[in-house]
């Protein structure tokens, strides 16, 4: 009884360091993002060209529609979202959520080279080699941490499946989930590209001119404390 109850969570964690291992060297990224979230029977489908730099930084250059096009930026410190057609600009101070609700800030934002980030470390479990497309990767489920989006959200997903490169360790899928098993929201990372050179002036958000700057620091916090019950 005991040793087969174990050896999933074994064979779980040897892959989840094997991962690791493969992002090592995985200083920075570029990608096609798809989201797709489905909310009251309509699916909603947002593309970003987006650029990430370890650890933690990332620019995401946003297509809601055609009339829609924001700017997302995190530099680290600060997660900047500019919104092009109403020249508004959002900002959030990211240790300040953390240490106020133990939640990512940009936890919602699409990131490849953080596939284990804003899930319930101790509920990954490792399912199984997968292909997607010509890829091969490998196949995990855990239970997803509160983000602001799902804090808006009529269902709150209750399951993440990932789908992380086995030679890379980047995620090409991350998939939410409801009660149901129904699909909430997926991010899908295509055309990959690993450490391409990328400026520092990438990830530096240069506030555009007679923008209105807001901060949202406070708003998000207390979203998220509302949401996650504390």
């Amino acid at each position: 009884g005991v040793q087969t109850c174990a050896l999933p969570i074994l064979k779980t964690d040897n892959v989840i360091v094997e991962m690791q291992g493969k992002l090592k060297p995985v200083k920075t990224c570029r990608a096609q993002v798809t989201t797709r979230l489905l909310l009251d029977g309509e699916v909603y489908v947002i593309r970003d060209s987006a650029s990430y730099r370890v650890p933690g930084r990332l620019r995401l250059e946003r297509s809601i529609s055609d009339e829609m096009r924001q700017t997302i930026l995190s530099d680290g410190s600060l997660l900047w979202i500019h919104d092009h057609s109403e020249n508004m600009v959002s900002r959030v101070n990211l240790s300040r959520v953390y240490k106020a609700t133990d939640l990512e800030a940009d936890g919602d934002q699409p990131d490849p080279t953080r596939p284990f980030r804003g899930i319930e470390w101790e509920t990954i479990r490792y399912l199984k080699a997968e292909a997607l497309g010509s890829e091969l990767c490998r196949a995990f489920e855990a239970s997803p941490k509160m983000t602001s989006v799902f804090a808006e959200l009529p269902v709150v997903p209750v399951k993440v499946r990932l789908l992380v490169n086995q030679d890379d360790g980047l995620a090409r899928l991350v998939q939410y989930l409801g009660p149901g098993g129904e699909e909430i929201l997926t991010y899908r990372f295509e055309q990959v590209e690993v450490n391409p050179e990328l400026g520092k002036k990438v990830f530096q958000f240069v506030v555009p001119a007679r923008a209105l700057v807001m901060d949202a620091t406070e708003e998000t916090i207390e979203l998220l404390k509302a949401a996650s019950g504390r």
